[in-house]
Formats: structure tokens, C-alpha cells, sequence
């Protein structure tokens, strides 16, 4: 099975964490303590998958004292298999996490190659808020500078459900 690596990195009070790979029960994740930091930036770029023990063990480590309500989470370059468990998993997204970028799915329809976009919170997408409808910012396809069409592999009132109440923006 494969196994993910963890890098981490401190700057100041804020700890930014690379996971690289496949999160498991295996995973040196879960076994940091995040509680020393005022603010922790998980970077899951190269994150290929979640199994449904690593998702148990996110759970129960964000119940745990190594991830304090203080500590501020925020979550960036969150690849499609990532964002689906956060629209099925109830609670996935604690409270002090904040979901910052996200990568989208497309396809080019000639060669059936596919591309991922990233998407930011503040420029692409906004989450509901204190009863306050979020937006999200999407193109269903994307000409390239090279010629080649993109489309949006995805449903997107699915995929972006975990934003709660949202207005779609064709930009």
C-alpha cells in the first residue's frame, strides 16, 4: 500500500504541512501535534487519496488535543478525492478549518487528457456564512491559450456543496 510522507515546515507561529501521497492508518499525520501553533496550513497538492481509516482518524484527530479549537487550520491545493470526502463527510471540515483552494477537474473532449484548475477562496469561490448565501465562480469550459477546449468534469451543485448555500456565477 502506498504510504504518504510528511514534510513540515515552521515560519514563526504558523506551521505549514505537506502531505504528500496516500493518508491511511499508516499516515505520520495524524501523529502531529498541532496544538503549539497558532496557525497550521495543510498542503494536500500532492495528496493522491483518503482511505476510509485515514478519514476515521481525521476525524478523531481534530476531536484530540493535538488539534486545539484555537489552533486556525486552513486547507489548500485540496485535490477532487479530497473534496468529495468533504461533501460526504459529515463534519470533515471542523470548525477551525477553513477550506482555502481547491483544485477542479476538467477535461479536454479531443484527447480525453485531464487538467485540474485551482480554485481560491475570495477569488473563485465564497462559502455561506452566518445564514449569508456563498458564490462560486466557475466556467463549465475554459478555452486555452493553446486552442484546446476545457469542461468542467464534475457536477457542480455536487461538487461544491460542502460551501453550503451557494449562487453559481458564470465567469
Amino acid at each position: 500500500m502506498e504510504t504518504s510522507e510528511i514534510v513540515t515546515t515552521v515560519e514563526g507561529d504558523k506551521l505549514v504541512v505537506k502531505i504528500k501521497g496516500f493518508i491511511s492508518e499508516t499516515s505520520e499525520l495524524f501523529s502531529l501535534d498541532l496544538s503549539p501553533y497558532r496557525e497550521v496550513v495543510l498542503d494536500f497538492e500532492e495528496t493522491s487519496f483518503i482511505n476510509s481509516l485515514g478519514i476515521r482518524l481525521w476525524m478523531e484527530w481534530f476531536k484530540s488535543d493535538k488539534v486545539p479549537v484555537s489552533t486556525q487550520v486552513r486547507l489548500i491545493n485540496c485535490v477532487p478525492s479530497l473534496v468529495s470526502q468533504f461533501n460526504m463527510v459529515k463534519g470533515f471540515i471542523s470548525d477551525n478549518c477553513s477550506v482555502e483552494s481547491i483544485y477542479a477537474n476538467y477535461y479536454i473532449e479531443d484527447s480525453a487528457q485531464e487538467r485540474k484548475i485551482l480554485l481560491i477562496k475570495g477569488k473563485d469561490f465564497e462559502p455561506e456564512k452566518d445564514g449569508q448565501e456563498g458564490w462560486v465562480k466557475i466556467q463549465e469550459e475554459i478555452d486555452t491559450q493553446d486552442g484546446e477546449e476545457l469542461v468542467l468534469d464534475t457536477i457542480k451543485e455536487k461538487y461544491f456543496s460542502f460551501l453550503g448555500k451557494v449562487k453559481f456565477i458564470e465567469s
